[in-house]
């Protein structure tokens, strides 16, 4: 194997225990009989553990001076492993890349060495090690716990735009720069350390959208810890001789990028429950293939489809609605207590759903999407914890989405008419009070909700739940996750549909109740010509909805009323 970008000590290669080793010369010994063999040993019980992830394990080998820190890369996906072929592993890169920043004088941890694990010319397993850093935190933790003492703050947020200014001229730049990969050690010094240099690179000098693309990463990780005026002062420490009007445009730029890398994030994470991960798994038992958080056991969603088909087929109690089309059911899991999962069938059936399947996703997986996007967004909704896909000769049958209980909860027009419905329309002041404040909770709620662009297609009060907290607050969550989007720009002819369904209410809801709506949710003390124009606009479709619902309940009504008169005839007749 060569060693590219060899420092100026030596290193020594050498093969045990199936890796492929390059070590530095003074501390080999150290390594081959007492950290190596820790790192292999079962259990690893010498080793004091940092972090255990799905792809990757920090260690800290204690019994030596100096402690040595051990980066264990874990290659479980086969892409990982294609890649090695024409790319070096992440321990080989980073340390390639700590060994030419510790020469230039950066604040690295120094590079011991590394191994490799190849089968048939993939790397399988890799590992890091290098001298182990001080006692130090994360830089936004830093911030967080150093929020009392500005100067501090100010001192330390200046160094770092230093030193990311010095890392550029002096060649180097580094894709993963935020606030994560970023040490501050401990006093008087405060020094700041770069960390996960595998994606680092190097050149004769940095281009400038190198630079800006390490400047944009680090205000996104920080973008909701820092104020602006800390924001400038680490521009000010990266380039001190620029004025204040190009820092601020330059500031600008950046957040600009922020905001763009900030729409990237939310959708890579949210596709993160569709293959194995840290927080999922994804597995084929029997004929269904399951997606499910890894909390939730594979033969817990079985036992849960069955109870769910014994349910649907007996039309007994826990079923709690059917059609055609869908089948809900709640029970209480036999090793989960008293809470209770719900469990939603989706019924493939038809030519149209076969064309769906076939060039759309289907309702069970955009629900499954939708629900982790929600979380990562911080919208309130019920907690998926599995979907199954069911396939004949390839094309979808069924799906089922299973997800939590939201404890302590009700619909919001159940509530609204269970509280206060009165025939004569009059409360007490409590009573009021307490409806004036729903009403004013209900419209932040959606008003947080269209400023996050999420938009339900059906956003009627029985597709919210409104959960009460002891001190009287109220959390909204939404439910039916299948009709959700994520459209670029939300629409006005789009929140005006939102307003108007859940406005479109029982009686118990009167016109300065959705007056108080619409002045919450718009957040005005008083409507202008323009909002009267779009309340206008939104309380006539409220009342064609109101009309039209009113309709249906009477001709229901009157089926009901008619199935009664035909029992009726038909018992007088057995009489006689």
């Amino acid at each position: 194997m060569r060693i590219e970008n060899m420092p100026l000590e030596r290193y020594d290669e050498f093969e045990l225990l199936g890796h492929h080793w390059i070590v530095k010369s003074g501390i080999v010994q150290t390594v081959r009989e007492k950290v190596i063999p820790a790192i292999f040993a079962d259990k690893r019980p010498h080793l004091r553990v940092i972090k255990q992830k799905f792809l990757r394990d920090l260690y800290i080998y204690p019994e030596d001076s100096p402690e040595v820190f051990i980066k264990v890369h874990k290659h479980r996906r086969r892409a990982e492993r294609i890649k090695s072929l024409v790319r070096r592993s992440k321990a080989h890169a980073e340390w390639s890349m700590g060994c030419r920043m510790f020469e230039a004088g950066l604040p690295v941890a120094e590079p011991y060495g590394y191994g490799e694990k190849r089968s048939r010319g993939l790397v399988t397993s890799c590992i890091l090690l290098q001298r182990a850093l001080p006692e130090c935190e994360a830089f936004n933790s830093f911030v967080v716990n150093s929020a009392g003492d500005p100067t501090t703050v100010k001192q330390v947020l200046r160094s770092l735009g230093e030193l990311i200014g010095r890392m550029h001229s002096l060649g180097f730049w580094h894709p993963d720069l935020h606030a994560g990969n970023l040490l501050v050690g401990p006093e008087p010094e405060k020094k700041i350390w770069l960390v996960d240099l595998h994606a680092a690179g190097a050149a004769d000098s940095v281009l400038r959208r190198r630079r800006l693309a390490d400047l944009t990463k680090l205000v996104f990780s920080l973008r909701d810890i820092l104020t602006e005026p800390q924001l400038l002062e680490i521009l000010h420490g990266y380039d001190p001789e620029a004025d204040e009007k190009a820092t601020l445009n330059l500031l600008r730029r950046l957040q600009r990028g922020s905001d763009w890398l900030y729409k990237r994030h939310i959708r890579s994470r949210s596709k993160r429950c569709l293959k194995t991960s840290g927080g999922f798994v994804v597995e084929k038992l029997g004929d269904l293939t399951l997606y499910r958080k890894r909390s939730f056991d594979g033969r817990s969603v079985l036992t849960a489809i069955d109870r769910h088909e014994k349910l649907t087929s007996a039309e007994g109690p826990g079923l709690v609605k059917a059609t055609p089309k869908m089948a809900l059911t709640a029970f209480a899991m036999e090793s989960g207590g008293s809470e209770k999962i719900y469990v939603k069938e989706f019924l493939n059936i038809g030519f149209v759903k076969f064309l769906e399947d076939l060039f759309y996703t289907h309702k069970g997986k955009r629900a499954w999407k939708v629900g982790h996007r929600l979380n990562l967004l911080g919208v309130p909704c019920a907690e998926l914890i599995a979907l199954a896909e069911k396939r004949a000769f390839g094309f979808l049958t069924k799906s089922y989405l299973l997800m939590r209980e939201l404890p302590d909860s009700i619909q919001l027009d159940t509530l609204l008419v269970r509280n206060y419905f009165r025939l004569d329309g009059r409360l007490n002041r409590d009573e009021f009070l307490r409806k004036r404040r729903l009403i004013e909770a209900t419209a932040r709620s959606v008003r947080a909700l269209h400023d996050r662009k999420v938009y339900h297609k059906d956003l009627s009060a029985k597709n919210v739940l409104v959960g009460t907290k002891a001190d009287g607050d109220h959390t909204f969550y939404v439910v039916d996750l299948d009709s959700i989007q994520f459209p670029r720009r939300l629409s006005l002819r789009r929140r005006i549909k939102n307003l108007a369904q859940l406005t479109g209410v029982s009686d118990c809801v009167t016109a300065t109740d959705r007056l108080r709506f619409y002045m919450r949710y718009f957040e005005r003390e008083s409507l202008s010509l323009k909002d009267k124009v779009v309340v206008a606009g939104i309380c006539r479709i409220s009342r064609r909805r109101l009309m039209r619902a009113r309709k249906a309940d009477q001709q229901r009504r009157a089926e009901w009323a008619a199935e009664g008169n035909r029992g009726e005839d038909s018992s007088s007749l057995q009489q006689h």
